[in-house]
């Protein structure tokens, strides 16, 4: 239900504190969906686009820089600790891009991954391990963290 004609659904407020296995925080990049279902990549990423209604845009998270991303870790909640986020080498390997299409042009990793090679294409962000992040399998069940950028 769109509360309050933003084109969002179930977004952040006191009336959808959490809703569908989510925990939905309003923050300065954003509504942020933190949630805590397990699926894969793809079965996330549909589900996130679920969220939005009208021409609004919400999809598995996408940062724009390092800043970003380790503020998203601060707003986490202390479980579950990893989170598919919007980022994915499955087109050509090694080149990472965000599912808005922009390109990767920081450095987001975990210390040695990327490591999976071809068998680990998606991404996770690890918010135990100060919000770097780390490939794995795309059909791998890991909760799941959607974004409804502003601007």
């Amino acid at each position: 239900i769109d509360n309050d004609c933003d084109g969002l659904r179930d977004e952040a407020s006191p009336r959808n504190a959490a809703c569908g296995g989510c925990l939905l925080l309003d923050s300065r990049l954003g509504p942020l969906w933190f949630c805590g279902q397990t699926l894969t990549w793809h079965d996330a990423r549909v589900r996130c686009l679920d969220f939005a209604v009208g021409d609004a845009v919400v999809d598995l998270a996408v940062f724009t820089d390092l800043e970003e991303q380790l503020l998203v870790a601060e707003l986490g909640p202390v479980e579950p600790i990893t989170y598919w986020v919007g980022l994915a080498d499955e087109i050509v390997e090694g080149d990472y891009g965000w599912v808005d299409r922009t390109p990767l042009d920081y450095e987001p990793w975990t210390a040695g991954e990327p490591n999976g090679g071809e068998e680990e294409n998606c991404v996770s962000i690890n918010l135990s391990d100060d919000g770097l992040l780390s490939d794995r399998a795309c059909d791998q069940t890991v909760a799941f963290l959607c974004a409804a950028p502003t601007g």
